[in-house]
């Protein structure tokens, strides 16, 4: 039986904070579990498709321990979500890095321009990111598939890709601006919060649009 079942009656608001708030230990020992897991860097990949597999697992109203089914995730579709994430290192970096130099020289208008045309196509690219690895976690297709499949999504969900999106990288970026300050909080919270928050505005659209068209 779902635990979440009597919340349904709760707006969506009303029931992201509920859920926030009760399973706010679960969230840090998760957050924990990322931080440790991603120290060598290559695993940050696979890391980050553990945290989405658990933070979707405790969505669905999962009992098993959390740290079970963290490191259960940890050792499926390591080749899949490996090449997921290298892409969105490369991709988001690049752009970042390009968006970055654009705004520096911003005092001339074309600048100013190809800044905010980059800061576009950043948020573009994190909500593909984003979706795919909540496919990579949900259902079983080719990567070209997943990566297809997430780029519709983005652009025929606007309201979910923008919320999921703006909301999930606006707690990376706040824990990142205020380094170190906020390092107790990048321990604690940040990564698995921003990942809370994609997936409870996400996958649903992926559930309805994705996996049940498949059944």
């Amino acid at each position: 039986m779902n635990p979440f079942q009597n919340e349904q009656r709760r707006t969506p608001i009303g029931l992201f904070i509920y859920l926030l708030i009760s399973k706010l230990l679960l969230f840090i020992l998760l957050n924990l579990l990322f931080v440790l897991t991603s120290i060598p860097l290559f695993t940050l990949p696979q890391s980050i498709y553990s945290l989405n597999k658990s933070i979707s697992y405790i969505l669905s109203g999962g009992e098993e321990s959390i740290i079970k089914v963290y490191f259960k995730a940890f050792k499926m579709d390591v080749l899949y979500s490996f090449c997921v994430g290298l892409l969105s290192i490369i991709i988001l970096s690049g752009l970042g890095y390009a968006a970055f130099f654009y705004y520096l020289n911003s005092e001339q208008w074309y600048y100013l321009f190809l800044f905010f045309l980059l800061v576009i196509l950043f948020l573009i690219s994190y909500s593909i990111f984003m979706y795919s690895y909540l496919m990579l976690i949900s259902v079983k297709l080719p990567l070209k598939s997943i990566l297809k499949n997430a780029i519709i999504l983005t652009f025929s969900f606007p309201k979910e890709s923008i919320v999921g999106t703006v909301g999930s990288l606006s707690v990376l970026v706040l824990g990142a601006l205020y380094f170190p300050y906020s390092t107790p909080f990048l321990l604690l919270l940040v990564f698995s919060i921003s990942c809370f928050i994609s997936s409870f505005f996400c996958l649903s659209v992926i559930q309805k649009n994705i996996i049940l068209r498949r059944q």
